[in-house]
């Protein structure tokens, strides 16, 4: 599975969460974004083919490997135990880890920005995920802009991708980390 599929799905789904579910709590819109994403997969699976042992999880705790298990599976231990919002993956092993997505649906702060991509950056990095999403609604491009203005970010992930989509009737801004402080 390769995971600009699971990104198409993801970009389907945004799409689609309807009106109702914009300006809620963060876990209300997850809900309906799950649902659409599985609708994508469901699609997929009727004209391609069924999607073999990879799953859609949602606010599945990633624990932290011991050295062992880590050298076993050829990754990096985390650091700290992790939850992103959803995970697209094969548990219980590596072999298909493509997306973890964070999502934030209310007044971005700068802490929680950086704490949710530093969270991305690890798993990208040590759990080796294809893909990492930081997905922001009620969010403007500019206000995260301006939530990374003088500070170090050096240690963050470039290829994270950030999905902003500040209003439901508006096109969704994506680009890749990197391009943010350019």
């Amino acid at each position: 599975m390769k995971s600009a599929i699971f990104l198409e799905w993801f970009r389907y789904a945004v799409d689609r969460v309807g009106p109702g579910y914009w300006g809620h709590v963060e876990r209300v819109y997850c809900y309906e974004l799950y649902h659409y994403i599985r609708v994508a997969m469901h699609h997929h699976e009727r004209t391609q083919g069924k999607v073999e042992d990879i799953f859609l999880h949602s606010e599945l705790v990633k624990t932290v490997l011991s050295e062992n298990d880590a050298q076993r599976y050829d990754v990096w231990p985390l650091g700290a135990r992790r939850m992103p919002d959803f995970l697209f993956h094969t548990p219980d092993n590596f072999n298909n880890q493509i997306a973890a997505i964070e999502v934030k649906t209310a007044y971005l702060s700068q802490d929680k920005f950086i704490e949710d991509l530093e969270k991305l950056t690890e798993l990208y990095r040590n759990y080796k995920y294809q893909l990492a999403i930081f997905h922001c609604t009620n969010t403007s491009i500019d206000r995260i802009r301006h939530l990374l203005k003088d500070i170090s970010t050096d240690h963050i992930e470039e290829n994270i991708k950030i999905e902003c989509k500040e209003k439901f009737n508006e096109p969704m801004i994506s680009m890749n980390f990197k391009d943010l402080k350019t």
